[in-house]
């Protein structure tokens, strides 16, 4: 999976085909980021989302597979960040962080291989850390489905994505003993934002 050769125009795709939902979904939960955190962004892809961490504190760790795409992010910031050009399954690290960042990344992958990555990531957390998963959810909309097909096609054919369906995301995190503390649905339902924290780290508050 490499998207180097959509670094120019991803945007324009995205806007032409949703607008600007994908990008508020991903300006809304960082907007909720309380400063200084310790930030990791996984699947960064060409740094859009980096407009709204205008004067972000702490520290900020970027990692995506294209290098194209990283050059593209790094000319649309000043803000300092570790950059890391390389497969998000071989990204290592001894930092924690407070919140790792997800934008429509999973949805790359196999239910199997999610559960890997999440495992792996699960262990950079911070006591109180939370992972944020924003991804497409299937849905009984007909032009939904067939827009998810087109999508992964599309995918396949540019970006060399191999997957052709959306991967059971509830039950990696079930299979990791994950908590769900938050879900926001956007665009219909289509795209869903989900916020969760390892229950054995995070006292989890019942109402």
């Amino acid at each position: 999976m490499n998207y180097g050769r959509l670094a120019k125009s991803y945007q324009f795709i995205s806007r032409m085909v949703f607008g600007g939902a994908l990008l508020d979904a991903q300006r809304q939960a960082l907007s909720e980021l309380v400063y200084p955190c310790n930030l990791l962004i996984i699947g960064g892809g060409d740094g859009e989302i980096l407009k709204y961490l205008e004067g972000f504190k702490g520290r900020l760790d970027f990692v995506e597979i294209s290098e194209k795409m990283v050059q593209e992010a790094q000319s649309k910031t000043q803000l300092s960040i570790n950059w890391h050009v390389q497969d998000i399954f071989s990204f290592k690290t001894e930092n924690k962080y407070d919140v790792i960042f997800l934008p429509f990344v999973l949805d790359n992958f196999t239910t199997q291989q999610c559960s890997h990555l999440i495992f792996d990531l699960k262990q950079m957390l911070q006591r109180s850390g939370q992972l944020v998963v924003i991804d497409f959810t299937q849905t009984p909309n007909f032009w939904q489905k067939v827009l998810l097909k087109i999508m992964y096609s599309f995918f396949w054919l540019f970006a060399d994505v191999k997957v052709q369906k959306i991967p059971d995301i509830e039950q990696v995190m079930e299979w990791n003993k994950m908590h769900k503390v938050l879900e926001v649905k956007s665009l219909q339902g289509f795209v869903e934002s989900k916020y969760y924290c390892d229950p054995k780290k995070t006292p989890v508050r019942l109402n």
